[in-house]
């Protein structure tokens, strides 16, 4: 590991983080960012996989380096359907990553506020409330069981998310839930303090007041957090608003918001005291894990009208957000199709193949062990010797030796008399003998006569002029050198996408001409034409200009959404009073504003 303030590995796509390839980022927060990678494994095994590594301008920070140990070292403990599963931590030029189970969905803030295209605002549309319960009993599901979780002698780790929030809330386009992003996760059983003094880590907007305050924090905690989720994705309104975090923070400390039913017309009873009693503020008072907020949830959704399943969540997240994960989906297809160790980074010991044995080892070996020859898939074991998978790595060079074989015993005789089979063996060799001695006074005779005739035509010939050197060959490739950046770039022949890795290309034929196109992430592309007199290519990308885009900022009270027509079952239409748990006068429901998806 680099020293701190010393320089570290800049990720990107087509980086190498030991055995995963980079392909395309999919998100970025605060502190992190996800991007799509492919999992190299032995015998061209691959696996689409999420990598999470820090910001490049944190990654020399260690308090943010230890919350990222923290968070791989919590959350892989944690095994549930419906929570991201951690596969593996690793480091490798300097750069910490987590390699995380890959979620074809989106998460849940922008399942509410879709994305749109830029220059356009989007706008938040609440979702059917019985399905809204269903997404959040699942989520909860996953949270109780991060909450239960034990360490190796069967005690509680006194594990809270601390960040539970739409963004961290992942639904797949099959309506699985997955709950993730333990980044600020803490294990309170080892920690006498909830957090370090003056600090407050989490959203603000979704913080229980005794987080916000930096107080003792349990899993209930969690709990009100999930009631802020459940409030926001069926009114489309936070319940606690501002222009900044210091509004928001004094809005939650005053304890005053509208109720749902003030929000949404109609809002089912049930629902809305589920919600505010997640939403105590007295932590006593409210449910007393996430497992009791699920419980009370599916209670409801039975009550309340047929079955929700997964497959009504999958239209709701195909209807909202379906073309813009197929979208993305097409892009990591498009650089999976080409995405291949570079054969840059095998070591020499593993590129060069073993040189080979004398013929009478190698058929020794192999006769002994036909099946034994060992396959090292680069990505997995570049230093260890062998054969190189052409798969994992098709740069590389496989070699066998080759096998000698030997003439076969002579069949059995079995039955002959001994003495009948010698005699003609002996009289088989005399007639040989002879024969060969006929051969060589022949051939020795007209080998004479043939030198004579040979020389006596040299001596009438007149020496031949001597013949000019052959050219040497051409070299049929044209090489290409990357002077910026050095990796992470795609090559595109005439619009055909070449290897990853790949530095030289095919001569084109004599007077044709080819146009090459590279393209970074980061870079404007450059394109670049060839022909067959072409020797090299040098490409050196211009870097792209900054996106001028910002978050937007939070906007402005607007009138109440209309009610969205039900995707699923229909919820309750009859209107309730606001709930006694809500007190003081309301300002008003104010328009939500999601932040991107910062896992």
């Amino acid at each position: 590991m680099p020293p701190a303030g010393g320089p570290s590995h800049e990720v990107r796509a087509g980086t190498r983080l030991g055995r995963y390839e980079i392909l395309v980022p999919v998100a970025q927060g605060g502190m992190a960012r996800v991007w799509a990678a492919k999992q190299h494994g032995q015998r061209g095994f691959s696996k689409l996989v999420a990598i999470k590594t820090i910001l490049p301008g944190l990654a020399n920070d260690p308090a943010f380096e230890s919350m990222f140990l923290d968070e791989a070292h919590l959350s892989a403990g944690v095994h549930h359907p419906n929570v991201c599963e951690i596969f593996d931590l690793g480091e490798d030029a300097g750069a910490l990553y987590i390699a995380m189970e890959w979620v074809n969905g989106e998460a849940l803030n922008r399942i509410v506020k879709p994305p749109v295209p830029k220059g356009e605002k989007g706008v938040a549309q609440r979702l059917n409330a019985r399905i809204a319960a269903r997404i959040v009993a699942d989520a909860a599901k996953g949270l109780h069981a991060a909450h239960e979780l034990r360490d190796d002698s069967g005690e509680l780790v006194g594990l809270v998310h601390r960040d539970v929030s739409p963004q961290n809330i992942l639904v797949s386009l099959d309506g699985v839930v997955k709950v993730t992003d333990f980044g600020v996760a803490k294990a309170l059983r080892n920690q006498q303090e909830a957090t370090m003094a003056g600090q407050v880590k989490g959203k603000v907007a979704y913080m229980s007041p005794e987080q916000a305050r930096g107080g003792a924090i349990d899993r209930r905690s969690d709990v009100f957090a999930l009631g802020i989720v459940l409030y926001e994705i069926t009114t489309a309104v936070r319940p606690f608003s501002g222009v900044n975090e210091l509004e928001v923070m004094k809005s939650l400390a005053s304890g005053r918001f509208d109720p749902p039913s003030a929000v949404v017309a109609g809002y089912p009873k049930e629902l809305e005291t589920i919600v505010l009693t997640a939403m105590s503020m007295d932590p006593a008072q409210r449910y007393p894990s996430a497992d009791a907020v699920r419980v009370a949830l599916e209670e409801w959704l039975t009550r309340s009208g047929p079955v929700v399943t997964e497959a009504h969540i999958a239209a709701t997240v195909r209807e909202r957000v379906g073309q813009h994960v197929d979208d993305r989906l097409a892009k990591i297809r498009e650089r999976t199709r080409v995405a291949a160790p570079d054969a840059s980074t095998i070591p020499e010991s593993v590129a060069q193949p073993p040189a080979a044995p004398p013929p009478q080892e190698a058929s020794s070996a192999f006769a002994q062990a036909p099946s034994s020859v060992s396959t090292i898939s680069h990505a997995s074991a570049p230093s260890a010797v062998s054969t190189v998978s052409h798969a994992s790595a098709p740069s590389a060079i496989s070699q066998f030796a080759p096998v000698v074989q030997t003439a076969p015993p002579p069949p059995s005789v079995a039955g002959r008399p001994a003495g009948s089979g010698a005699a003609k063996t002996a009289l088989m060799g005399v007639m040989i003998g002879i024969g060969v001695f006929v051969l060589v006074i022949v051939g020795g005779g007209g080998l004479y006569m043939m030198r004579s005739r040979t020389g006596a035509a040299r001596a009438d010939t007149p020496p031949a002029s001597p013949q000019p050197a052959t050219a040497p060959t051409r070299d049929a490739e044209v090489r290409i050198e990357l002077v910026t950046p050095k990796s992470g770039v795609t090559l595109l022949v005439d619009g055909v996408v070449q290897p990853v890795g790949q530095l030289t290309l095919a001569r084109p034929k004599a007077g044709a001409a080819k146009k090459l196109t590279a393209r970074a992430e980061g870079f404007k592309d450059a394109e670049l034409a060839f022909d067959d007199k072409t020797e090299t290519l040098t490409i050196a990308l211009e870097p792209a200009p900054p996106d001028a885009e910002e978050p937007a900022a939070a906007e402005k009270p607007a009138d109440k959404p209309a009610e969205q027509k039900p995707a699923g079952p229909a919820p309750e239409a009859k209107p309730s009073a606001p709930a006694s748990g809500a007190t003081g006068k309301p300002k008003g429901p104010t328009k939500v504003d999601i932040p991107e998806n910062p896992f």
